[in-house]
């Protein structure tokens, strides 16, 4: 008995189990009962519509993929939110993944809910996105240029480049005032650099060892001055009406355009039919992976045709 009454004093006494939280109420203060509807005010005062709008959105995209017959089976949603939280836990250091889920006030389960829900409209946006999607003439004419060059047109040009700004660069570097440079002279200077790289040329030296020596455009002359993946815009018209008046092997003459002095060679042109390869570019887009233009533009077109009104 002694030994009991022992235990009383010496062990202190356990608090009663709290009350759990009836339906409609978010927390208890004080003993103070806090309405969930008063929080959700203050968080549709704070957050304003644009979650309430992407919640929206994502039950427009659940309906509309449920009139497609597209679904996600649970098993593989499963896998994208365990292969996701791998990913985000091998990227962060040791112990940061569970503190930034801390400074979020989130739980590892409430993590895991809300990437279920964003990886399930990710998912479900994307099917609708390719059950749906059109090839027009617009978008198989832009990828035909962006595969085979503008109107099926691709060259591989080189050229040696000389500017008349670094001209002026070296000679500050060199201890002339800026007031006693003439730009006039200077571009004189610079297309004699550039007809002094056509006469080698034409004398049959290797046009990579011209270009190493007298060009100034940096990312090409260290790649026998190669203008690798020309769109047909760089440096602009005149370059181009230069490059289209020359057969594969042939150097222009000396070229002036806003950059300064070229001098280019044709290497190749390759000219494509789209009528040759339409099947293949048709399939190609829509086997492409969606982008977010496209996702953006399903889900305006569904909020277009549906009737909602905000609270």
């Amino acid at each position: 008995m002694s030994a009991f009454l022992l235990c009383l004093a010496l062990c202190p006494a356990q608090e009663p189990a709290a009350e759990p939280l009836p339906a409609g109420v978010v927390a208890r203060l004080d003993g103070e009962e806090i309405p969930l509807r008063d929080y959700l005010d203050f968080l549709y005062l704070r957050m304003g519509k644009r979650p309430l709008e992407e919640y929206l959105a994502g039950l427009l995209v659940e309906r509309e993929a449920r009139r497609y017959g597209i679904e996600l089976p649970a098993d593989q949603l499963e896998e994208m939110v365990a292969e996701r939280e791998r990913t985000e836990r091998e990227a962060a250091p040791p112990g940061g993944f569970e503190e930034r889920l801390a400074r979020e006030g989130k739980s590892v389960e409430m993590y895991r809910r809300l990437l279920r829900q964003e990886l399930r409209r990710e998912y479900l946006t994307d099917q609708l996105v390719r059950a749906t999607r059109v090839v027009t003439d617009q978008r198989l004419r832009q990828e035909f240029e962006r595969e085979y060059g503008p109107g099926g047109v691709r060259v591989r040009v080189r050229h040696v480049l000389v500017m008349p700004n670094v001209l002026r660069a070296e000679r500050l570097r060199a201890g002339v005032k800026p007031d006693q440079i003439d730009l006039e002279e200077l571009r004189a200077a610079a297309r004699a650099q550039a007809e002094r790289a056509l006469e080698r040329l034409r004398a049959g030296e290797d046009f990579a060892a011209v270009a190493a020596a007298l060009s100034h455009d940096r990312v090409t002359r260290d790649q026998g001055g190669e203008l690798r993946n020309y769109n047909g815009r760089l440096y602009g018209p005149t370059f181009k009406q230069a490059i289209d008046a020359l057969q594969p092997g042939e150097i222009s003459e000396v070229i002036e355009t806003g950059a300064g002095f070229h001098v280019v060679q044709l290497l190749e042109r390759t000219v494509t039919d789209l009528e040759a390869v339409r099947a293949e570019l048709i399939e190609r887009i829509l086997a492409a992976e969606p982008d977010w233009q496209e996702r953006n533009a399903l889900v305006q077109a569904l909020r277009g045709k549906a009737e909602v009104q905000l609270w």
